[in-house]
């Protein structure tokens, strides 16, 4: 199965095109994201484990698991809707995921790389943070565009619950029977300790995701959507299979109870932040609780790269409010980076371009892997690239805010833009510690510039109040 997982990614483009051809565009594009993202092999490009597979080598083609989720989205958009926009008009707003696609590369060639690198740079990047952004934009841009984005999450995490607790008990096997390897070390699935060991079992899932920490991230997200999409009255949507209309309630509780059983402590206070920010607004009228978690990136990122916050003073802050094997965990992200930051301290403003080459070496001389989102994004393209990739997530919550008050979150036409703004929030200060986004995620931020969009162009209509 090993080797046979890369043509089982490659597969994903015929399937993506009858998808297209034969569901409504919006499901064809969500269940494309959706399920490519849930049930593909961890096929990329430098994967962490020897034995795994690596994408077939084609000619300026990387055939990842991600790369082909864009592919089959992109080739669906040309191909069989013939590159139509359906009326969406881009504007600044869309600047930060074009930067976001191109920066990289522009680094890269800053820096003196060839053709190939910066040629690479330039594809993964698009494919990564600009098909999903730009298909959510289109695909999803009407007034049930969101509603439907938040409950494929909602789909997606109910999927994945008999998986999760199967390898709660069984360990992380799944991944290694299907495609004939792990995707991540087994190691970092053991968790042994605490209560919910007790009763769950002693691993965290990985199911088919790259990671523990994805699946935990991913279900907690799908929770708050599917709390608040039941709370606002969206929940169930009509044409839904009779169980999940009639036991709303039930799968809400089998959902959060699983999320909390996968044992990643930052996904889950990610999630309770979600949903108190949220309960604030609706209940008090203030969205500075969202306008807080926003805020937090940035000011992380502007303290860390200013010496401000140094490694030490974090490890003493943090180390003494979690167990050891995570302490130690975390410390060794925290001292990486630093060691990133010291590397590139005359490239602050620009980065050092992409490539695994440049990164800076440990004891053996092997290049030393970051784990935060925000440091590989900041290492590659400097200042202007983590500013660029802070703003792909900060300006459509920060456009959905200004837009909405705070007693409009629980309304039923605002519900789903609220959920995709916090989920932005929390998904930004995910990226200070891991690297845990797909394509699903991404969507949204395309999708709520459009609904923003369609928002205002509703109040401009002649007789609207303003």
């Amino acid at each position: 199965m090993n080797a046979i997982a890369p043509y089982l990614v490659m597969l994903w483009l015929p399937v993506g095109l009858w998808m297209f051809s034969r569901f409504p565009k919006p499901i064809a594009v969500l269940a494309i994201a959706l399920l490519g993202t849930l049930f593909l092999p961890e096929v990329q490009w430098s994967p962490i484990q020897p034995d795994a597979a690596r994408p077939i080598r084609l000619p300026m083609i990387e055939p990842t698991k991600v790369n082909m989720i864009s592919y089959a989205l992109l080739a669906g958009w040309l191909l069989v809707d013939g590159g139509k926009w359906h009326g969406i008009r881009l504007g600044w707003y869309d600047l930060p995921a074009l930067g976001v696609c191109v920066w990289t590369a522009i680094s890269s060639a800053i820096n003196d790389q060839n053709s190939n690198d910066i040629f690479f740079e330039l594809r993964t990047s698009s494919l990564y943070w600009g098909v999903p952004y730009l298909m959510g934009r289109i695909y999803l841009s009407g007034p049930n565009g969101l509603r439907l984005a938040t409950a494929a999450l909602v789909i997606g995490g109910l999927l994945y619950i008999p998986f999760c607790l199967l390898e709660m008990r069984l360990s992380p096997q799944l991944h290694l029977v299907t495609y004939g390897f792990h995707q991540h070390s087994f190691l970092q699935t053991v968790r042994a300790d605490g209560t919910l060991s007790r009763v769950f079992g002693p691993y965290r899932p990985m199911v088919f995701l790259q990671h523990g920490l994805a699946v935990g991230i991913f279900m907690s997200i799908a929770s708050v959507c599917h709390f608040w999409l039941w709370w606002s009255r969206v929940w169930p949507l009509p044409g839904l299979a009779a169980f999940l209309r009639f036991h709303s309630v039930a799968t809400l509780m089998m959902l959060s109870v699983t999320a909390v059983a996968c044992k990643s402590f930052g996904a889950l206070s990610l999630g309770l932040a979600a949903i108190g920010s949220l309960f604030l607004a609706d209940r008090m009228k203030l969205s500075l609780a969202v306008w807080g978690l926003l805020a937090i990136p940035p000011a992380y990122v502007i303290t860390r790269t200013t010496g401000s916050l140094p490694a030490e003073k974090i490890v003493n802050m943090i180390g003494s409010q979690v167990n050891t094997e995570r302490s130690e965990s975390f410390e060794y992200r925290i001292v990486n980076e630093d060691k990133f930051m010291e590397k590139m301290k005359n490239n602050t403003l620009f980065g050092m371009g992409g490539g695994v080459k440049l990164h800076p070496k440990d004891h053996n001389g092997r290049p030393l892997i970051a784990d935060g989102l925000w440091i590989i994004i900041y290492f590659a393209g400097g200042a202007v690239g983590i500013g660029i990739m802070i703003s792909y997530f900060v300006v459509p919550a920060a456009r959905f805010l200004l837009q909405c008050p705070g007693d409009t979150w629980s309304s039923p036409g605002v519900a789903p833009a609220a959920i995709a703004a916090v989920t932005l929030a929390i998904l930004m200060i995910d990226c200070l510690l891991n690297a845990m986004l797909n394509p699903m995620f991404l969507m949204l931020a395309g999708a709520l510039n459009s609904w923003c969009d369609a928002l205002v162009a509703w109040r401009n209509r002649p007789g609207e109040a303003a």
